[in-house]
């Protein structure tokens, strides 16, 4: 029988106040949503099991493009899926107000992976560069997607260039979602448990 690797590891939500990052971690652990604003104290965290659920793998199987988001080939999502890696993930939702910016740099330590999430619906919280910064700052190796929350508020076409440009500006896609439609969201999660998934294939 082959050799069952034990890890744990840690995963952040970060960016403003108000951008859905509690609303959306309720949504794929409950299927929950709820009108209005949910504030977080500091920081909450869940427990997840790193595994990909048959939901998260058909989502990806159906729609093979989705792993552009984290620059992985067909290929090694095919391998990460044959592997027996045991790890449950702690997932941190890191408070947005300004009142526990001091607070907040030990709760984004020793990430492997960060969502960096904005309202797509409030042009005030498009510039992620606060956020960015502070993840390089204190989980430098850390690997994150920009998460442009909210879909279901907005015509994407009207803000396509707003999004252009933070696309360029950091390299990356950016993965539209909706914490009450569910839009984008089991993409998300898979997204993230694969990234991890492949840090630690890295580290065998």
């Amino acid at each position: 029988m082959e050799e069952e690797n034990e890890y744990s590891t840690k995963g952040i939500f970060i960016g403003n106040e108000s951008v859905g990052k509690t609303s959306m971690i309720l949504k794929y652990l409950k299927d929950e949503f709820t009108e209005g604003y949910i504030p977080t104290l500091g920081a909450e965290f869940s427990k997840i099991d790193l595994k990909l659920t048959q939901e998260e793998i058909d989502t990806i199987n159906n729609n093979l493009s989705i792993l552009d988001y984290i620059k992985m080939s067909k290929e090694f999502f095919g391998n990460l899926l044959k592997q027996n890696i045991s790890c449950s993930l702690y997932l941190w939702d890191i408070a947005g107000q300004v009142t526990f910016e001091k607070l907040r740099k030990f709760y984004l330590l020793n990430a492997l992976f960060c969502a960096i999430v904005f309202d797509l619906n409030n042009k005030d919280t498009y510039d992620i560069k606060y956020w960015y910064n502070e993840l390089i700052t204190y989980s430098p190796n850390a690997e994150f997607l920009i998460v442009g929350n909210k879909s279901d508020l907005v015509n994407l076409d009207n803000i396509k260039k707003s999004i252009q440009k933070t696309e360029n500006k950091y390299n990356k896609k950016i993965l539209f979602t909706s914490a009450k439609n569910k839009q984008g969201i089991i993409e998300l999660f898979a997204l993230m448990k694969l990234k991890i998934l492949e840090k630690i294939n890295k580290s065998l």
